[in-house]
């Protein structure tokens, strides 16, 4: 496992002066690496946000002066120190935004430029769809998607490029509305003061489709499915003990109240849209017990190639008791730049810096290597976790239990992943995850 790193921390501001009557500048750019950086990489309806720390020195502009700036934000893993290679390239390239803030801080501790900002989902997110405007019908939903985009963003201006849809499907594009009568002729009908993000996000999740906002790209893609087979080759490992300076562990054992779970997907052969609930009774009989909200329906997408009836019901039943149960939260941190491998033929596991939200991860708890544990006794593991530290009874415990405990092997589901880089200390990783949607577990026994 390697054990020096040489994380590298780049950005390229562009900035548009205000003309204070006359015409404001052409933008020009400034590619330059920052004291200090923090990435949030978020859901797939929120914007992901950015903040860059530079010294003043570095930056000679009154913040008043500047009209709107956008910035490009890189984490490159050198090879050395001494690494020539390009920076600027799209492996490299984590966040692509528009700047909310920019604050100019002089004091005893030193003089510092922060800019802060959103990634190009804010250019959706604050804007609302014309209420008076429907979603036309008739054509691909890629199609369709690219049109609201296009309506939504603006066409000109200094950092006006429109996002550019991206489809990742593996079945034909949907026609929208070719299943609505309604709608087919009028329209679909868009709630006011709707966001034109989640006016978009609504459409696709109504045919089996989620999309997010990557870079410059608006994608459009199925729900991805994780495979003993995918995750062989594909997801990273990460072991508290091995990889981790901090890990954390949450199971919620109260029921919480959940939403009627509605899945919906779409059969390519049959040019149908079909759909199930769970509970399947809940507009006549509300649960009490776990609480279902009357009136309240959470609509999720189903995994792609799934289009009969009862495997929609079953997809929906493991998602409400998942939500029920809010099982297992995980969160991390690390100073690796790169996770261990599942496939043990490999020398490293996939970087880090590549992860995003809903890419699956696989944490393990081996702080006594459980590899060579497994070579050993019960009564030899006792004795070797007590001379590692551990309690007695909490040694007898493990020890009696240890096929038990290697369960903790899931792959968990990423929810935010956090890049802190500061010139000194170099990069942290913070990442946050909860379990995927199984089988139930009464049924999986």
């Amino acid at each position: 496992m390697r054990t020096a790193y040489y994380p590298r921390c780049f950005a390229e501001i562009s900035i548009v002066f205000d003309g204070r009557g006359a015409p404001n500048t052409e933008a020009f750019a400034i590619q330059t690496a920052p004291r200090s950086a923090q990435v949030q990489l978020n859901g797939f309806n929120e914007a992901d946000t950015f903040e860059l720390t530079y010294d003043a020195r570095g930056y000679m502009f009154d913040p008043d002066l500047v009209a709107s700036a956008a910035a490009r934000v890189y984490l490159q893993a050198a090879d050395s120190i001494v690494d020539a290679r390009p920076w600027a390239t799209d492996e490299n390239l984590v966040l692509v935004g528009l700047a909310d803030d920019i604050r100019l801080e002089l004091s005893s501790n030193g003089r510092y430029v922060h800019i802060t900002g959103r990634d190009y989902t804010s250019l959706l997110l604050d804007v609302d769809w014309p209420p008076t405007e429907r979603i036309p019908a008739g054509k691909a939903l890629d199609v369709v998607v690219q049109g609201m985009i296009d309506r939504l963003v603006p066409a000109s201006g200094p950092f006006a490029k429109p996002l550019t849809v991206e489809y990742r499907g593996t079945v034909t594009p949907p026609i929208v509305g070719a299943l609505d009568r309604s709608a087919k002729r009028n329209g679909q009908h868009v709630r006011a003061e709707k966001s034109g993000f989640d006016a978009i996000y609504d459409l696709c999740l109504k045919y089996g489709f989620l999309c997010f906002v990557d870079r410059e790209s608006f994608v459009i893609t199925e729900p991805s499915v994780e495979t003993v087979e995918k995750l062989q080759n594909d997801a990273p490992l990460m072991v508290y003990g091995r990889n981790l300076a901090s890990l954390m562990l949450e199971r919620r054992l109260a029921r919480d109240r959940v939403p009627v779970i509605e899945v919906t997907s779409y059969d390519p052969r049959t040019r149908q849209r079909i759909t199930a609930k769970w509970p399947p009774n809940a507009a006549t009989e509300p649960r009490n017990a776990a609480g279902v909200q009357k009136e309240q329906v959470q609509r999720v997408t189903a995994p792609p190639g799934v289009t009969d009836q009862a495997t929609l019901l079953r997809f929906a039943r493991t998602r409400s008791e998942n939500l029920a149960r809010r099982e297992a939260s995980y969160s991390w941190d690390t100073r690796h730049l790169r996770a261990l491998s599942l496939n043990p033929s490999l020398p490293e596991g996939p970087s880090l810096l590549q992860l995003r939200a809903g890419d699956p991860v696989v944490v393990r708890f081996d702080p006594f290597n459980a590899e060579a544990a497994r070579s050993l006794t019960p009564q030899q593991i006792e004795q070797h976790l007590i001379a590692l530290g551990y309690d007695r009874a909490v040694a007898r415990v493990v020890a009696a239990n240890f096929d038990r405990l290697q369960q903790y092997q899931q792959p968990y589901y990423t929810n935010t992943v956090d890049y802190a880089w500061d010139s000194e200390q170099g990069l942290a990783i913070s990442w946050m995850g909860a379990n995927y949607a199984f089988v139930p577990r009464d049924e999986a026994r």
